[in-house]
């Protein structure tokens, strides 16, 4: 707030409107163009798919996997790029969360912000680490807790709270012991266990969220075509193998995005303007002035 009343950013700064506003376009993109195109797969897997089956229910949640951190790291850039043409820097609320080797690593990652506002008014108030390990405990389960209510008041908010907040114990008490994994074990665990409790923060019942997970745990169709129901929305009525090779081949893709491109603050840092930035930028938002028509709101705007 103090960034209001310093008279050195009261100005028209052209550097910072240009990156701001190549941010806020990487936002944009994110979220029109990415988020809401899974958001209709994640949204088909989960509402509309009685007998799912095992692909299509690997693929349902891994495109709500993909669709929150699209929409949400988008909405988070667009605010970010806004605020740094108007000279005002807000902080970082993402830094590549499904790149962390643990939950705690996660938790740095992701929601920086509300993370940062959990410690600090909740989890150290109650004492933090501060008065022996079980009461750490205790305090990392209040504060995750609370995490999972701060969403809504439905108990699968609260269960996905709470299963984070003993997966942080957990990590807590192997930290303790001294074993090391491997780096990309790790993140392949941190990452299943992330997307499973996504299926439990999308779900809308218990029943919906238990249907999802037993199909992914313990099928009862192994049927690959599946997956090419997912993509339907009443628009374009493609071939049901066409729409299965779209939707597998997106999912790759995004998730090598996820884990191995640079983040879009990272990109920020070392912005230029040249002939490649305003390509590019310019390309994102075309792209997704196209797409608007069918954009929908952010998931976390019902938080």
């Amino acid at each position: 707030m103090p960034q209001f009343g310093d008279n050195k950013r009261r100005f028209i700064n052209w550097e910072n409107i240009a990156s701001g506003f190549y941010i806020f376009v990487l936002g944009l993109f994110k979220k029109i163009v990415i988020a809401d195109t899974l958001a209709v797969w994640a949204n088909n897997g989960f509402d509309n798919m009685g007998n799912i089956g095992f692909f299509a229910a690997w693929a349902t949640a891994l495109a709500y996997t993909l669709q929150i951190y699209f929409d949400f790291s988008g909405y988070s850039e667009m605010a970010i790029g806004l605020a740094k043409m108007l000279n005002i820097d807000l902080p970082a609320n993402f830094k590549s969360p499904y790149k962390a080797r643990n939950i705690g690593e996660f938790w740095r990652r992701w929601h920086i912000t509300l993370s940062r506002a959990l410690s600090e008014f909740i989890y150290k108030p109650l004492g933090g680490n501060r008065k022996g390990e079980y009461r750490t405990y205790l305090n990392i389960g209040i504060t995750f807790f609370i995490s999972g209510f701060w969403h809504g008041a439905s108990w699968l908010f609260i269960i996905w709270g709470v299963l984070h907040g003993f997966a942080s114990i957990i990590h807590r008490i192997w930290t303790k012991t001294g074993f090391k994994m491997n780096h990309y074990v790790a993140v392949l665990i941190t990452f299943l266990f992330i997307n499973f409790t996504w299926v439990i923060f999308r779900a809308t019942s218990m029943e919906q969220a238990i249907r999802i997970l037993k199909a992914m745990v313990i099928p009862k169709s192994f049927d690959v075509m599946q997956i090419g129901l997912l993509y339907y929305d009443g628009i374009m009525n493609l071939p049901t193998i066409l729409c299965t090779l779209i939707i597998l081949a997106t999912l790759l893709t995004l998730l090598i995005i996820v884990f191995k491109a640079t983040n879009a603050l990272e990109l920020a840092a070392i912005f230029k303007v040249n002939n490649l930035t305003v390509w590019k930028t310019s390309v994102a938002l075309f792209v997704s002035i196209i797409c608007l028509g069918r954009s929908s709101v952010f998931i976390y705007f019902n938080f």
